[in-house]
């Protein structure tokens, strides 16, 4: 690229910051129709996923996702949706845009197989008001399942961690009086936490860093390893989290040795929690038993696969050898068993949706969302980007 640009002896002219918003919503456009023309095309039945979520900027979006099945049983999905939120986010609110979106796609609600949606009440109240079949996402459902092993109930959405973004409906325990509060699993919840303020105290200075790569680089351990800081709102980013210092355990066994011996070692404000065999033996043990619950919320969170019936084998043969099933197959087949392709949507939308771009609009957020996650199922060619961008 710097060869080429050398090489026009300043005759070349890079595009101006109008020109590429104009560019990019020319390809928004034209992607939008191509979705639709392939939507009226390809689709029978088919299924979608929603969710709610805060950027950086305090900016509340809404995500939709489209799947179906073609009669090929080839899986298609396609990211509808990923619009600013204004306002109080109600059920009835909620129910209005999806509404607007569906009538905008040009998607018939009497098709649609099954709404996938986080487990938030207005979420619920929407669908229902609306008439239509839903179904809360299962991995949110595993969160509260394991949720209560590995964290505190939060008090009040301030009371938290700036290393996550939090929504106030994604939370891991619903109330006080359930099983989360006995007391063997509060004593493994302070024992995750005491993992969590080690690896905080770990990651947050500069001469930690220096002293575990020291003692790795002594103990013959060629690829140096870091600790990782978990998510609070997603529990399998708490075991990442446990595994990383499992695997580092005779590292930080020496470190805490050193820690020992070196009294004036003042890296950061907060102490070192004591890691004690007994705790490391409960992390061990949790680990082993959440493996189970990770590889399901791992194997549920995909979308280029049937994920609500996973185990239905032989998806093209039904085609041919059983063409009344077909139909009935690609109704279901194309369900998602998660809300992860939406949260998926967020991702992207939080690389775009930065406090340095202060001045970015709904509508040009929306249009390089709709671009970048849409462009492979799509793959324009540059032939026919030249006719669009003219």
């Amino acid at each position: 690229m710097i060869d080429h640009a050398t090489a026009t002896n300043g005759k070349l002219s890079l595009p101006s910051r109008n020109l590429n918003k104009r560019n990019i919503m020319k390809i928004a456009e034209w992607m939008t129709n191509e979705i639709k023309i392939q939507i009226r095309r390809e689709m029978n039945f088919y299924s979608t996923t929603t969710d709610l979520w805060s950027s950086r900027r305090m900016n509340a979006l809404i995500a939709l996702t489209l799947h179906y099945l073609t009669e090929d049983f080839q899986m298609r999905e396609f990211t509808l949706e990923s619009s600013p939120v204004e306002g109080n986010h109600t059920s009835g609110m909620i129910q209005n845009i999806l509404m607007t979106s569906f009538e905008r796609w040009g998607l018939n609600v009497d098709k649609l197989s099954l709404m996938l949606r986080d487990g938030a009440s207005n979420g619920k109240r929407a669908c229902e008001d609306w008439g239509i079949k839903h179904m809360s996402c299962i991995n949110h459902s595993l969160h509260l399942v394991v949720g209560p092993f590995l964290l505190f109930k939060r008090k009040n959405k301030d009371d938290g961690d700036d290393d996550a973004q939090v929504d106030g409906d994604d939370v891991f325990m619903d109330n006080e009086e359930d099983w989360g509060n006995d007391h063997c699993m509060e004593y493994i919840r302070n024992v995750v936490n005491d993992f969590r303020l080690a690896t905080k105290f770990l990651k947050r200075s500069i001469k930690c860093k220096e002293m575990l790569e020291r003692i790795q680089h002594l103990q013959h351990i060629n690829r140096f390893l870091s600790v990782h800081l978990d998510v609070k709102t997603r529990w399998n980013s708490t075991y990442s989290m446990l595994r990383r210092m499992i695997k580092m355990q005779t590292t930080i066994d020496q470190f805490q040795v050193y820690l020992r011996s070196k009294r004036n070692f003042r890296s950061t404000k907060a102490k070192f929690p004591l890691l004690s065999e007994e705790k490391w033996a409960i992390v061990h043990g949790l680990c082993y038993i959440f493996t189970v619950f990770e590889k399901a919320t791992r194997e549920l969170g995909g979308q280029k696969y049937p994920t609500f019936v996973s185990g239905f084998p032989y998806l093209r043969m039904i085609r041919f050898k059983y063409p009344r099933v077909a139909i009935g197959a690609r109704k279901w087949l194309s369900v998602c068993a998660t809300s992860t392709p939406s949260e998926r949507v967020f991702s992207i939308s939080g690389l775009i949706d930065t406090p340095k771009r202060s001045n970015l609009s709904g509508k040009s957020m929306y249009d390089q969302v709709l671009i970048h996650n849409n462009w492979e199922c799509l793959n324009p060619s540059l032939d026919r980007l030249r006719l669009v961008l003219k």
